[in-house]
């Protein structure tokens, strides 16, 4: 008994080691299926159920199960297959491999129906047919014979099939490149006007400067670019004189753009409204490009455009933002008297009125004085002479005089008042200082409450462009502290606009009703601050108020589900001027601020990831300084939000070719996760940490060590597995897993993980580059070419056409072409505009590094088809910008792994 067990025992054991095999094609057999169930129902079925009906026989027939087991596991790799080629061949298109596929199943079938008829026989029945049949094996092999046959056939329709994909790919993306919109010298601009501000109907006087501005940029005859410079102190009159020279000749030129430039979060939001306007594609203005398409627009065209940069106080921020151009006429205003003649050579200080035309702009402010009084006359003279005729403090005066009803001597009497009882006199300030002080004070005192709170909130934001809609977040004040709940006497459909018109009466802001915005003079909201400041408690309940302002108007990011979230920043860009004022605030003075540390910097992080996202990465590593300063002022900083920050500061440290401080920052990152989890603050299946790990192993991989890399990745997709909810962090970690494997030469492995991934995330671009370069390294070159036209049609249509991601794609089929396939002529439009996508953008790794990359092989390719001038003149620029990166200089013996070595490690 015992041994009738035990050989039971046997076959189940070896019945079940030959079934294992198959058991692991269960689910290409079910593809397998899918495919025919679209095509033959009524086939499908068959398959089906001959199939199961098979199975479930055959367990009572040991030794011809083992035949048909072994065919079956010969035969189940191919299904996947199928399945597979069928997805990227439809039959409408490639209707022989379609046949080619149902004949072979069409042997399947017919396998497993005479496996099925032998089995269902009797034991009689089956020593019968030994005698009077040939054997079943050799059935069963000469059935084999043919499905292998015919799977070669299926093979060259594969083939086939892909040669024609790749040509008509190769054909659809060469279309697309010659029609790429970048700035050709024959494009003209669309009529565009980008005026920041209102039209000041007030204005008066200045016509000398008037009169030179027009002299120097109106347009002419002289093919040479125009510019021209008014500087002087704060409240002098520059924006005013700016803006009315535009509003009267905008006529002469077909743009005008107007471009805030008192930060880099401003200059760069001006341009990509700007870029915008003049055509880029919508996806690709949030990009860094923005700038450069705005500048090669103005530069290739023939169109006459005037280019306004306002409040450059820091000239140093605008040196790279001047079209290179022959046309155009280009203004700025700033306070940098000593810079200004190193940017144009016509330049005008503006100072203040003279006394008579002092006089005069009070009258032309004041319409219901009679002109003809002598003592009217008189007092307008001596209130020009103490304002020592500044239009910022005359336009107060005048404000405050207008919305008070009062006469020109109760105006004195008030004034002499408040300037022997003003405190401002407690420290020597200078007299034009001391007067503008006065007024101020005079006309803050006749604010109503809510105005003076409005004034409040303005002192903590950027001074300009500041919108009517972050106020709306006054109507949801109910739940929130006594301080922000203080924000509903904004609330209302009326309360916002009674409050504008106020501070708008008195002069201490300018209204933009048509882009729904207001702005207030630097002077005046540096004097609302410090007034601010005298009441400590008042200070902090307004920070908290603006604190919660701004945090409505960011979008709720969950940062470990996707690895880009550009679509959720829409609306939230025009705040972060804003929040970086709010957190210098918070640096100059923290002790005011205790206790609202994890709040402020969660802000400034997200405004350093928004940067990131964007491309923007200097402006993100300062925000990154920033976020990371205001949490060491907490006593108990918020971890996770730290993690995130140090995550994603790694990842564009990364990015950056900086390796060694990504690897830093990584596991700074990794180490808040850690305690967080600790403090079940996080639960495994967030996402954090893994995606903190396959950051970490990217760094070790790009530092050549792989061993330490290796143990990241596999950590990584060890903890992947656990990740819940939508979540690409499990696409992300293959697509890093697989390209370790590649930087290792371990190709057939790459190819099999990174085709994996995109099975499984389709719209993952990063994995097509990665995939492509490991299809080359194994020698599947059309599979190459394929997988890197895949990759650049969805970086454009994520990034738009100009990004640089697009060129290296680009670069890659030109270079493959030309290397690998001897195409010279198809070659050339891809090289060359990959260089031209390069040597366009702002970074020097990109316009440098990878343009001298670019250049030297549109070089090789233009000496291939007989352009021999042109082919030298591209060599040339390639060494040039190889001497400029690197400081040796190229010459006709480099390699291509001396160009190579100076590309990230991920583009090499």
């Amino acid at each position: 008994m015992k041994e009738h067990s035990k050989m039971n025992e046997k076959i189940l054991q070896r019945f079940f080691s030959r079934v294992d095999p198959i058991l692991s094609h269960i689910a290409s057999f079910h593809k397998a299926l899918s495919v025919l169930v679209a095509s033959n129902p009524t086939g499908a079925g068959l398959v089906w159920g001959a199939f199961h009906l098979l199975i479930e026989i055959s367990t009572r027939t040991e030794g011809i199960l083992s035949t048909i087991l072994d065919l079956n596991w010969e035969i189940s790799p191919r299904l996947d297959l199928f399945a597979r080629w069928r997805q990227l061949f439809p039959d409408k298109d490639c209707k022989e491999l379609s046949e080619s596929i149902h004949k072979v199943y069409s042997e399947l079938l017919k396998f497993w129906v005479d496996s099925i008829q032998y089995l269902r026989r009797g034991t009689l029945g089956k020593r019968i047919s030994f005698i009077t049949s040939p054997p079943l094996e050799a059935n069963f092999n000469r059935t084999k014979l043919r499905i292998f046959t015919l799977t070669e056939r299926v093979k060259d329709e594969v083939n086939f099939a892909h040669m024609r994909l790749v040509q008509g790919r190769l054909a659809t993306i060469e279309a697309a490149v010659s029609h790429m919109s970048l700035p050709s010298a024959d494009m003209f601009l669309p009529r565009t006007r980008i005026i920041t501000h209102s039209r000041n109907h007030r204005f008066f006087g200045r016509q000398s400067i008037l009169d030179r501005l027009d002299q120097v940029l109106r347009p002419n005859w002289t093919q040479c670019q125009r510019q021209f410079i008014l500087y002087g102190p704060g409240g002098s009159g520059k924006t005013q004189i700016a803006l009315e020279y535009t509003y009267r000749n905008m006529d002469h030129f077909k743009a005008v753009l107007w471009i805030m430039a008192d930060s880099p979060e401003k200059i760069e939001q001006s341009f990509r409204h700007t870029a915008g306007l003049l055509g880029m594609e919508k996806s690709a203005q949030e990009s860094s490009q923005a700038k450069t398409y705005v500048l090669q627009r103005l530069s290739s065209s023939e169109d006459e455009f005037l280019l306004c940069f306002d409040n450059a106080d820091d000239m140093s921020l605008i040196h790279d933002c001047f079209p290179r151009s022959s046309r155009g006429s280009i203004l700025i205003t700033t306070r940098d008297a000593a810079k200004s003649e190193d940017y144009a050579k016509d330049t005008a200080l503006v100072t203040d009125f003279n006394v008579e035309d002092g006089r005069d702009f009070l009258a032309t402010h004041l319409p219901d004085l009679d002109p003809n009084s002598e003592q009217n006359a008189r007092i307008l003279t001596d209130i020009s002479k103490f304002s020592h005729g500044f239009p910022l403090a005359l336009s107060q005066i005048a404000a405050f005089i207008r919305s008070g009803g009062y006469s020109l001597d109760q105006f004195i009497e008030i004034y002499e008042n408040k300037r022997e009882n003003s405190r401002i006199f407690t420290h020597p300030i200078p007299d034009y200082h001391a007067t503008l002080s006065t007024v101020w004070e005079l006309s803050l005192c006749s604010l109503s409450g809510a105005s003076r709170a409005l004034l409040d909130t303005v002192s903590y934001l950027d001074p300009d462009s500041i919108p009517y809609e972050l106020f709306q977040a006054a109507e949801e004040v109910q739940e929130e502290s006594v301080a922000v709940r203080c924000l509903n006497q904004l609330a209302g459909p009326f309360a916002l606009p009674q409050c504008l018109g106020d501070l708008k009466s008195q002069s201490m802001i300018q209204l933009n009703r048509t882009a729904e915005t207001f702005s207030i003079h630097r002077f005046l909201q540096g004097k609302a601050y410090k007034e601010l400041c005298s009441d400590s408690q008042r200070q902090r309940d307004t920070f908290e108020q603006v604190l919660f302002l701004l945090e409505k108007t960011q979008p709720v990011l969950d940062n470990t589900n996707r690895h880009w979230s550009e679509d959720r920043w829409e609306g939230a860009e025009k705040y972060l001027s804003h929040i970086k004022v709010l957190g210098a605030h918070f640096l100059e003075s923290p002790s005011s601020f205790k206790g609202f540390e994890n709040q402020i910097g969660k802000l400034t992080s997200q405004c350093a990831m928004y940067q990131f996202e964007k491309f923007h990465h200097q402006a993100a590593n300062e925000s990154f300084k920033m976020t990371k300063s205001i949490f060491g002022f907490a006593e108990q900083p918020d971890i996770v939000v730290l993690s995130d920050c140090h995550r994603i500061e790694a990842r564009m440290f990364n990015e950056l070719n900086e390796p060694l401080q990504s690897v830093q920052t990584g596991n700074a990152s990794l180490e808040y996760a850690e305690e967080a989890r600790r403090r079940s603050l996080i639960t495994m299946d967030d996402g954090r940490i893994p995606r903190i790990l396959t950051g970490l192993g990217n760094s070790y991989s790009q530092l050549g060590q792989y061993e330490k890399a290796t143990e990241m990745q596999l950590e990584a997709l060890k903890l992947g597995g656990s990740i819940s909810g939508e979540n690409d962090a499990i696409g992300i970690i293959q697509l890093n897993w697989g390209f370790l494997l590649y930087r290792q030469g371990k190709y057939e492995e790459a190819e099999r993980v990174l085709r994996a991934t995109l099975d499984a995330f389709p719209d993952m671009p990063p994995a097509n580059y990665p995939l492509g370069n490991t299809y080359l390294a194994l020698g599947k070159v059309d599979e190459a070419i394929s997988e890197h036209l895949k990759g650049f049609e969805l970086y454009k249509s994520r990034f738009g056409p100009q990004h640089a991601v697009n060129a290296k794609c680009m670069f890659k089929v030109g270079q493959i072409l030309l290397r690998h396939k001897n195409e010279a002529h198809m070659a050339i439009p891809y090289l060359r505009q990959s260089f031209d996508i390069y040597k366009i953008q702002d970074a020097p790794y990109y316009n440098t590094q990878a343009a001298s990359r670019g250049a030297r092989m549109l070089g090789y390719a233009l000496d291939a088809v007989g352009d021999i001038s042109e082919a030298q003149r591209m060599l040339g620029i390639a060494w040039s910008l190889r001497e400029k990166a690197t400081g040796v200089r190229g010459s006709p013996f480099d390699t291509d792994d001396d160009y190579n070595a100076a590309m990230f490690y991920w583009d090499q």
